[in-house]
């Protein structure tokens, strides 16, 4: 089943009397339970395709569809609960309320949308992540290994079938990245998850089911980047 479907879509800006042109005209769709990393130098509009996937930025043309729904058809108010309820958002700089716990941080997103807190699922995913025993710190009082593991059990929380994650591991060190992926493919099965990433590591894009470069807004898949058999 597709999960996800860009038909058309780009993104042009206005700066002054410059245009540029983020997306251009972009097609593409992702599976159900895949993993699809996007590659390619900063600034190629990779973030912004991302942005667009998950309903964080209006397109200049074309739609994109999730489950077959077209999410730019839908009221603000709306979208925004309908990414609460079916995408969860995983971001380079973790975006976590500094006067929150950790914990406070994990279950925003369960409060703002009315839901009955799973304690059982809570605690699944603290266990997943390795973060049971710091909940009721500060996120200053983390390491950004464990910031970035709130930061995806805070997107995990109301068991979204899409994950949007933009260069989830650009903060961290080398093994507290190959954890964090091991976490998150774990999570995504355990789940049964859609992921998309972006990503700048071509070893993590090798751990991708498919892989798609943007080139100064141009996407093409990748089938440059070997596959982990392992």
């Amino acid at each position: 089943m597709t999960v996800l479907e860009c038909d058309n879509l780009t993104k042009v800006y206005h700066q002054g009397e410059n245009i540029i042109s983020a997306v251009k005209t972009c097609n593409f769709t992702v599976e159900e339970g895949e993993f699809v990393a996007i590659v390619g130098t900063s600034g190629s509009g990779k973030s912004t395709l991302l942005q667009l996937c998950g309903g964080l930025d209006v397109p200049s043309g074309g739609t994109v569809y999730i489950n077959g729904r077209d999410i730019y058809k839908l009221k603000s108010e709306e979208l925004a609960e309908y990414r609460r309820k079916h995408i969860g958002f995983i971001f380079q700089n973790y975006n976590l309320i500094p006067v929150f716990t950790a914990l406070e941080n994990i279950i925003m997103p369960s409060l703002l949308d009315g839901r009955k807190l799973s304690y059982p699922h809570i605690n699944e995913l603290l266990e997943i992540l390795g973060i049971a025993d710091r909940i009721h710190h500060l996120p200053h009082e983390l390491s950004g290994g464990q910031q970035q593991r709130v930061a995806v059990a805070r997107a995990l929380i109301n068991y979204p079938s899409l994950m949007l994650a933009d260069e989830p591991t650009g903060n961290l060190d080398k093994n507290s990245a190959k954890e964090l992926m091991e976490l998150l493919l774990k999570t995504k099965a355990v789940q049964h998850q859609t992921l998309i990433m972006v990503t700048h590591d071509d070893n993590i894009a090798a751990m991708a089911d498919k892989v798609y470069r943007m080139d100064d807004g141009v996407l093409s898949q990748d089938t440059k980047i070997k596959r982990y058999t392992t």
